[in-house]
């Protein structure tokens, strides 16, 4: 799952504590959903980070991070999708490699386009969260090697100006962007003429996909707040 994925997971779970559903309270919720996105802050970027925060927002958004892959690499929607996608892929001729991580990152892609697209409050609350990243109260700076941490500075300065994909609900984005992050990667890459080969793949799969989103979020949802009752 994506850091928008993870932001509106980790997001439900405070809106059902709210609401008396067991989930720990969390003094600062703005740290604890930009915790829940600083692994895929990190990873992004091709940083390590070193340890867990001090700051004990950041560290359980971060345990949720881990707790919400987990459990969502796990669940029956991505496994199914996934494995539908690659399936699909191979039989048109795509190599194992890049049939392998269109199936596991063009359905990520494509559950934040339609998170995105299907929740008002989202966008703005996934905005705010990359808008944290600069910010010196957080003390990120050390979460990464000595070494490295003037770049990471950097990067999360870059991080808090991002945009937010504003067509990843459309299979032809999400396969052009695919095409772009998996090119310098030899045994992930496919070329430009199968950019249309997955597009149309990932569009055969929309409708089903698409339509069990609500009810992953809630069962996902279910299964953390129960784990961290």
């Amino acid at each position: 799952m994506n850091f928008v994925g993870h932001i509106h997971i980790a997001g439900h779970c405070l809106e059902r504590n709210e609401h008396g559903a067991g989930h720990p309270s969390v003094p600062h919720p703005d740290r604890y959903l930009f915790g829940a996105a600083l692994p895929d802050f990190a990873t992004i970027g091709r940083f390590q980070l070193t340890g867990p925060p001090a700051d004990p927002a950041l560290a359980a958004g971060v345990d949720m991070h881990h707790a919400t892959d987990n459990a969502f690499h796990g669940s029956d929607w991505f496994v199914t999708h996934s494995q539908a996608v690659r399936t699909n892929l191979e039989s048109r001729g795509i190599n194992r490699g890049a049939a392998r991580a269109v199936g596991h990152v063009g359905v990520e892609l494509l559950l934040d386009g339609h998170l995105l697209a299907r929740h008002d409050d989202l966008r703005p609350r996934a905005q705010h969260v990359l808008g944290l990243a600069d910010d010196d109260q957080l003390d990120l700076a050390e979460l990464v090697a000595g070494d490295r941490q003037t770049d990471w500075v950097d990067h999360l300065s870059r991080i808090s100006s991002w945009p937010l994909p504003g067509d990843y609900h459309r299979p032809l984005a999400v396969a052009e962007r695919l095409h772009r992050i998996l090119r310098p990667r030899r045994r992930l890459a496919f070329g430009p003429d199968d950019i249309a080969v997955v597009a149309n793949t990932l569009t055969d799969h929309l409708d089903d996909l698409v339509a069990g989103i609500g009810d992953m979020v809630a069962s996902l949802a279910d299964e953390l707040v129960d784990a961290h009752a």
